[in-house]
């Protein structure tokens, strides 16, 4: 193991006297970890969030009143109203990885549901649909240029679609056989579009789609019933759920290699898996434990299936529950879904921190490597420094502190 400061021009007395002395009496120590409740609306009484933006500052997802509207939150606005298209409901699925455009579902002034995007400048615009009356936007790349989703076409009969503001909706197909398709994710770029789609048996099977293949069917765990939810940003990693031989929903992982895997679940029968990072090495979703409940995952290959609720318990110690992640930062640090808020009393959206401070590389262990990092960086400044901890500008004896005062966390 390297030790701290050998071999460093600052090791000097007078530096190790200054160490001792924050360590000893800094507020800078502790976790960064933090679980933020994201309420709900005036006169609201629930919340769940479906997406996050990379840097954590935008969460989407939907609120009730009445009737379920889309909402938008970030720090400075607290959660806003998004309207509808002159109907009751909405839903905001998916965001851009900037916050600048969101997409989901809105009833219009006809009671018909149809896709909309939405940004700060426009407001919410219908996409229209491929003849038909009704349709619904589920993802959006990290650009924000290309949406996904599904409409009905002038059969009433529904078809996944991609748009870009030059093309319009347009359909990308169904599987062989099959008169229905629904698009419920798109990859980080664009290119690849992930969903489900009847087969010639009129059974639902999860696809994966991009020009230069087509649709593809990715099969079942040995049931009726696939669908896939997102894929990582080449499309070679692939989540989302799946019956089983004893029709039971299981979370699952695809790849070429190993094809349709089953994830496992929480002690129970039941698990969804909804979002996966860009690289394919997490996935987030919802499991059953041994006694039924639902509870929210993180899987990883190194770790399988992790209950958030036992990795994450010191921040519920007031008796809260998460239910359900639907969603990650590309980094992984940051993650979204909805759960129980014991201190308001609503099942609410959540926004959680996994970040420990110091983890300077986010491999969730405060050691050597993070260390070196801040070392080598020291004396820098500008914004967007991973090794500017503390956010000052600046790579300083504040930042090294903070890794020191955390190392070996998470280890």
């Amino acid at each position: 193991m390297v030790q701290p400061f050998e071999g460093m021009p600052y090791r000097r007395r007078g530096v190790s006297l200054l160490i001792g002395f924050w360590l000893a009496f800094s507020p800078l120590g502790g976790e960064a970890q933090q679980l933020r409740w994201l309420g709900v609306l005036s006169d609201g009484f629930q919340s769940g969030a479906w997406d996050v933006t990379s840097d954590g500052s935008t969460v989407v997802g939907w609120a009730t009143v009445a009737m379920f509207r889309a909402f938008r939150w970030t720090p400075a606005t607290g959660m806003q109203d998004l309207g509808t298209l002159g109907g009751s409901m909405s839903e905001a699925y998916g965001v851009s990885a900037d916050g600048a455009v969101i997409v989901g579902y809105a009833v219009d002034y006809l009671d018909r549901m149809r896709a909309f995007r939405w940004t700060e400048a426009t407001g919410m615009q219908d996409l229209g649909t491929l003849g038909g009356a009704y349709g619904a936007a589920t993802d959006v790349s990290a650009d924000g240029r290309v949406i996904v989703g599904w409409a009905a076409n002038a059969l009433g009969q529904t078809r996944a679609f991609r748009w870009t503001e030059e093309t319009g909706l347009q359909e990308i197909g169904v599987l062989p056989g099959g008169t229905s398709s629904e698009a419920f994710g798109v990859s980080p770029d664009g290119t690849i579009i992930v969903g489900r789609a009847r087969d010639i048996n009129g059974q639902w099977r999860a696809f994966r789609w991009s020009a230069e293949t087509g649709m593809r069917n990715l099969g079942t765990l040995g049931g009726n019933w696939s669908e896939a939810w997102r894929t990582s940003t080449d499309g070679s990693v692939i989540t989302g759920r799946s019956r089983d031989s004893a029709g039971r929903w299981r979370a699952f992982r695809w790849t070429e290699a190993t094809g349709m895997q089953d994830l496992g679940t929480l002690g129970g029968n039941w698990s969804e898996a909804r979002n996966i990072s860009p690289d394919g090495t997490i996935i987030v979703g919802r499991a059953r434990d041994s006694a039924n409940r639902w509870r929210a995952f993180r899987w990883t290959e190194a770790r399988g299936m992790e209950n958030l609720n036992l990795t994450y318990a010191e921040l519920l110690r007031d008796g809260s529950e998460l239910w359900e992640a639907t969603a990650l930062s590309p980094d992984g640090r940051y993650l979204v879904g909805w759960g129980y808020n014991a201190a308001s009393g609503f099942d609410e959206a959540f926004l959680l921190d996994t970040r420990i401070a110091g983890d300077v590389d986010g491999n969730g262990c405060v050691d050597d490597a993070d260390l070196l990092r801040v070392l080598f960086a020291f004396g820098q400044s500008g914004s967007n420094l991973p090794e500017d901890i503390n956010g000052d500008r600046i790579v300083d004896d504040a930042d090294l502190l903070v890794v020191l005062f955390n190392f070996g966390r998470g280890c």
